[in-house]
């Protein structure tokens, strides 16, 4: 039996750091772009050579990236992907394999495995350049549906836009018992109306607040208004939105409960934070609620947030007791 099942993208990636960006603002570019408000966009110069200050490959993908954040805090997890029969996806498989990840793949013959080129800049902000390939090619027919009927939760990362396997995972797991924790990509809110509705069958939906934004058609600024309309959606009426460097708010239908961040040492990369978060949240409230979720969640974060890779600073169990990681900021309220 799985305690997780985790299920979307898998990754090779490369990560390369240059301070040789040029920031500017949004409000001052002559051509429009789909970046939030006060987002910087950064410029490296066409035609030359451009100093890579540091290299770093790693694997990536949010399916991958949950699964290793289950597995080092002592879940038996599995991990279902779709790989190209190439380099990359043998060494993603090894790569899971030695992290007590188990896997079910599916080999795509006629692709490449999925690949990510990450462009860091200064304070850890990146540009990803993404080569989807196999990962998008998951079938809904091959996925061994019979080894995972005992699991106990399902953790639902981006499935690029496939509604139809996002259906029948819900309704495997509604037939089965299994509980779910959505973290939607992009493509999965795009689809507006319909994934609405598949919220309804989800136990703990997870998304940073412009997702959330963008997915109700409120304002940014619009805090509890967001949170009440996503938290009634859900099955238990769990909520959480991520709110960068801001902290969290969680809503389990009664109560908001608000925290800040740990301070990170330094922001060396900001790749799989989001993932970080979810991942140690959901670990946090199996083992205590929500309370503890917020402190797995935003500890787990803070520590990606240190090193290269979406990987490398995720916690164990022994690491998350550290006196670094105790929580001293965490405010309840009742809705209004």
């Amino acid at each position: 039996m799985y305690d997780i099942v985790t299920i979307g993208s898998a990754t090779r990636d490369v990560f390369i750091k240059t301070d040789s960006f040029i920031k500017i603002k949004k409000r001052d570019l002559k051509i429009e772009i789909n970046i939030s408000p006060n987002d910087v966009v950064g410029i490296l110069p066409l035609g030359s050579k451009v100093e890579i200050d540091n290299i770093h490959f790693d694997i990536g993908g949010g399916a991958t990236n949950a699964a290793v954040s289950f597995a080092r805090k002592g879940f038996k997890v599995v991990s279902i992907n779709a790989l190209g029969n190439d380099f990359n996806g043998h060494y993603i498989k090894k790569a899971l394999l030695k992290e007590n990840v188990n896997t079910l793949f599916q080999k795509i013959k006629d692709k490449f495995t999925g690949y990510s080129l990450i462009i860091v800049g200064n304070e850890g902000n990146r540009t990803v350049l993404v080569y989807r390939g196999a990962s998008s090619n998951l079938n809904i027919d091959k996925i061994k549906w019979k080894l995972l009927k005992n699991a106990k939760w399902f953790y639902i990362t981006s499935l690029d836009g496939n509604m139809d396997l996002l259906e029948r995972i819900i309704k495997f797991c509604k037939y089965n018992n299994i509980k779910i924790a959505f973290n939607p990509g992009s493509q999965e809110l795009k689809h507006n109306i319909l994934l609405m509705e598949f919220l309804k069958n989800v136990d703990i939906l997870i998304l940073n607040q412009e997702e959330a934004a963008n997915l109700c058609e409120f304002s940014f600024d619009k805090t509890d208004d967001i949170i009440k309309k996503l938290a009634n959606l859900t099955i238990s009426n769990i909520f959480v939105m991520t709110k960068g460097r801001k902290g969290v708010v969680v809503s389990d239908g009664t109560n908001f409960y608000e925290a800040g961040i740990f301070k990170e040492r330094e922001a060396v990369d900001r790749t799989g934070a989001g993932d970080a978060f979810g991942s140690g949240f959901l670990t946090g409230f199996l083992k205590k609620g929500i309370k503890e979720g917020i402190r797995e969640g935003s500890a787990n974060s803070t520590s990606v947030l240190e090193y290269m890779g979406a990987k490398q600073g995720l916690l164990t169990l022994n690491e998350l007791k550290s006196e670094r990681w105790k929580m001293n900021n965490l405010n309840i309220k009742k809705h209004s």
